[in-house]
């Protein structure tokens, strides 16, 4: 049994890779591969773990919640045979779907792109969720420049995108989309539309709108440039007796930026815990919560990593 999840950023995390290939001291996570952004599954399950952890006192005998507790997690290596059975959970890694960028109108934006889509879309399907949408085509770059999709107003009281730049002068000017120093050619798209719909249905309840207006899909290659070159990247140094920097001591740390939204998949076995029969919807149900807001990666003694997990139906 699998179930999808969201991890919406909150402030900058940093999932580390703990080496450094260039100018950045302390890298984020990627794929070798495709280099999109990502959470590592560890990290997700570490911390669900201590969330999950009953707030009771742990008994000799240990009591059902803490027996299903280690069922669904498996057994700490610290205080009971972690040979005596698996965790019934696994988490996957949280892979990017949507990086927010730096828009000349409206802000910034929610951007994705096909290729990202696509690989939620089966992510998605796996979960078994009803309604995916279909991929969106955005079209090759043209001689006015590579495009862009965002959502068309399906119903008339709902507003066009706050991101496009229309002008009012030429009847044959294009309207534009800028987003940091990309210029794209805006076009309304229903399977954008469908997209942002789904999306902010379950990723922001009580404001759908909000992603709407945000909602933009890009070509593959623009996503590519975007997910190297928009993440955070802030320097960090410590000071000496003199009032200078210490040596060694400056160093550049990149991060995803806040609103950054991330996608994986938990799956589930029935119970392995010997003397506790459990189903996998209890193993899940267990281990991941509708929503909470937990702390994730490095630095989170300075405010870093604050996120939403929410499960997704």
């Amino acid at each position: 049994m699998k179930k999808a999840f969201l991890v919406h950023c909150l402030s900058p995390l940093h999932p580390g890779t703990g080496q450094a290939l260039d100018l950045i001291d302390l890298p984020i996570a990627r794929y070798k591969a495709t280099r999109i952004p990502f959470l590592p599954g560890s990290s997700i399950k570490g911390v669900a773990r201590d969330a999950r952890t009953p707030d009771l006192p742990r008994s000799a005998t240990l009591d059902a919640a803490w027996s299903t507790f280690i069922a669904a997690f498996g057994p700490d290596v610290e205080k009971d045979d972690a040979s005596e059975h698996a965790g019934a959970v696994s988490f996957g890694d949280a892979r990017l779907l949507l990086m927010p960028v730096r828009s000349l109108r409206g802000t910034f934006a929610y951007v994705t792109s096909p290729l990202l889509l696509r690989l939620a879309h089966q992510d998605f399907q796996d979960a078994g969720l009803p309604s995916v949408p279909p991929i969106p085509d955005v079209p090759a770059p043209d001689r006015d420049g590579p495009a862009a999709q965002v959502p068309r107003a399906l119903v008339p009281q709902l507003q066009d995108s706050v991101l496009v730049h229309r002008p009012a002068a030429a009847a044959d000017v294009r309207p534009r989309l800028f987003l940091e120093d990309l210029d794209f050619v805006a076009a309304e798209h229903v399977a954008t539309s469908l997209w942002a719909e789904w999306l902010g249905l379950r990723l922001f309840p009580e404001r759908q709108d909000d992603l709407k207006r945000r909602f933009v899909v890009v070509d593959d290659e623009a996503m590519t440039f975007i997910w190297e070159t928009a993440t955070q990247v802030d320097a960090h140094n410590r000071i000496n007796d003199r009032g200078t920097v210490a040596d060694g001591q400056l160093w550049y740390q990149e991060s995803l930026p806040p609103e950054t939204v991330l996608l994986g998949l938990a799956t589930a076995t029935e119970s392995l815990r010997q003397g506790l029969s459990a189903t996998r919807a209890v193993m899940l149900a267990t281990a991941l919560k509708n929503e909470d807001v937990l702390q994730f990666g490095g630095k989170a003694n300075t405010g870093n990593g604050r996120a939403r997990l929410l499960a997704i139906a």
